[in-house]
Formats: structure tokens, C-alpha cells, sequence
């Protein structure tokens, strides 16, 4: 059974440093959890990743990737599985759009068959975790730990766009969060 997701969002950079970010997938160690190591076997005559080596842990497992990618100037990355220990198949597409001075649009599609016998529910949280690491949305963020020391009662947080919002309230509610103990609120502009 293969699970399928979708994420959308956006980044505070023009398409072209989004790409140089993907292009640098050696370094998805650093700030992706579940990434053990990668290495580019090969690259495209431009320079960018072709094949790419990768030991990636999820839900308990450490899976030896082989992955393919292919690049469409600044506007679309995709990859697809060549092979690997657990996944029987992996295709992802990142597709940005530019929709303002420094500001880029991603469209995130993934699409996984796991080799191994497993729940469906375990393999949506394994696709989860992907989708996850590949937006941010469980990414660090000392900024916003920054904010949550100085949040007070009738204090107002003001986000950009309601991904933002979301991600905010869900951050700030959470039990380490501030917003319910202080009496904070935010705000979507």
C-alpha cells in the first residue's frame, strides 16, 4: 500500500536559494533527525546532485537509500527511488513558485510503498516524519523559544500566513508553550 502526502508552505527566500538549500543534500545530516548520512555518488553536468546515497532512520528503522534526482532549472526537484534495504518505492517532487519579492511558494508531493510488512497507520507516521522533515515543521526554532520568554497577558503574535498562525498556536499551546498560561493570543495578518 502506498501512502501519499501533500504539504504546501512558504519560505522566506527566492526560489533560486530554496534550490541551492536542496542542492546541498550532504548536509541533510545537520538539520534533518532522521538522516544518518548521505552522499552524491553523481552529479548532473551542472553540478547538482544526481545519485544520492543516504542511511535514513524513521519509526525505528535505519533504511539504506539509492535515489535518482532530477532538476528543472529553479522551479522543480524530483527523486525517485533506485534502491533500498525497506522502502519497495519512494517519488517526491519539490515544486516552487515564487509569489513575492523573497518569498517562495513549495508544493511538497510524496508518495511511499514500504518492502516490509506493516500497519497502515505505522506507514503514514513513517510518511509523516518525511513530510515533516522536509517542511521544517518539526524543526527547532530557537526564535520562537526566544519569543515565548518575553509573551505577557493582552500581547498580541502576529503571523504572515495562517501556516504560520497554525504552527504558532500549535507551538505556544502545547504544554511547554506560554500562550494559555500567560494569556497571549495570535493574530493572522
Amino acid at each position: 500500500m502506498s501512502v501519499k502526502s501533500t504539504m504546501q508552505f512558504e519560505i522566506a527566500a527566492r526560489p533560486a536559494a530554496v534550490v541551492a538549500a536542496l542542492v546541498a543534500v550532504e548536509d541533510l545530516p545537520s538539520w534533518s533527525g532522521p538522516h544518518k548520512t548521505v552522499t552524491v555518488e553523481s552529479r548532473h553536468d551542472d553540478g547538482r546532485p544526481h545519485r544520492v546515497r543516504a542511511d535514513v532512520g524513521a519509526v525505528g528503522l535505519t533504511d539504506h537509500q539509492v535515489s535518482d534526482m532530477v532538476w528543472h532549472g529553479d522551479s522543480r526537484m524530483t527523486w525517485t527511488l533506485v534502491e533500498a534495504t525497506i522502502l519497495k518505492a519512494m517519488d517526491g517532487t519539490y515544486t516552487l513558485e515564487q509569489v513575492g519579492e523573497g518569498q517562495t511558494h513549495v508544493i511538497y508531493d510524496l508518495a511511499v510503498d514500504i518492502n516490509i510488512p506493516m500497519l497502515g497507520m505505522i506507514k503514514r507516521k513513517a510518511a509523516k516524519v518525511i513530510t515533516d522533515t522536509a517542511s521544517g515543521a518539526k524543526a527547532a526554532r530557537p526564535g520562537l523559544d526566544k519569543v515565548r520568554e518575553f509573551l505577557r497577558a493582552g500581547d498580541t503574535l502576529t503571523g504572515r500566513h495562517l501556516d504560520d498562525r497554525a504552527r504558532l498556536k500549535s507551538a505556544l499551546r502545547s504544554p511547554s508553550g506560554c500562550l494559555e498560561v500567560r494569556g497571549a493570543d495570535t493574530n493572522n495578518l
